[in-house]
């Protein structure tokens, strides 16, 4: 019984999948960096922070999960990283208004940017890192004029809506997003926090 039970839901999961094709549920926040005040830096000496200027950085990494956000980078993306003891322990990649492709993804305009990810290495992982990392990130893009940054989040992903919300991001809206047995034509369903 519970072996049927098994392949009928995995054949309603495949049927719900082909019917509403590629989707996304998120909670999107923004942080407008306009009034947003200076932070001191880290006073850690072990750990060093800057821009990512090479992606080869990340296509050779041992590391899977950082080969795999490779791809993230190059023009119109703005990379950080955070270096412990000189090797590479997060990293965090924004787009700009001109990089979106993927037509599920919300618009965004000039002087802003999407943060597309952010990733603690799994060794790396309970140390403090990837706030560290974005409090770093949103300073610089502040300093190269950006008014405002949004952030995905996926709607149960507690922790990360936890962290922004810490950090002063502002919950704006829930969007639900999705192609239709595949089509061209995007639904979008938004609900704004009043």
């Amino acid at each position: 019984m519970t072996y049927r039970r098994s392949i009928i839901k995995d054949l309603l999961r495949k049927a719900i999948r082909f019917v509403l094709g590629p989707y996304r549920l998120n909670r999107i926040y923004q942080l407008t960096l306009d009034t947003l005040p200076a932070c001191t830096p880290t006073n850690r000496h072990d750990i060093a922070l800057d821009i990512l200027h090479d992606s080869a950085l990340l296509t050779g990494s041992d590391d899977p999960a950082v080969r795999s956000l490779a791809w993230y980078t190059g023009e119109e993306s703005v990379s950080f990283g955070l270096w412990e003891n000189g090797v590479l322990a997060c990293l965090c990649i924004f787009w700009t208004h001109r990089r979106p492709r993927d037509q599920i993804i919300w618009r965004i305009h000039e002087h802003e940017a999407i943060l597309m990810e952010i990733l603690t290495l799994e060794k790396f992982r309970g140390q403090g890192y990837a706030p560290v990392l974005l409090q770093y990130a949103v300073q610089e893009m502040k300093r190269n004029r950006f008014k405002s940054l949004y952030a995905w989040i996926w709607h149960s992903n507690t922790a990360s809506v936890r962290a922004f919300e810490k950090a002063g991001w502002r919950y704006i809206t829930f969007v639900i997003e999705i192609l239709p047995f595949n089509t061209r034509k995007i639904l979008r369903f938004q609900w704004n926090k009043s």
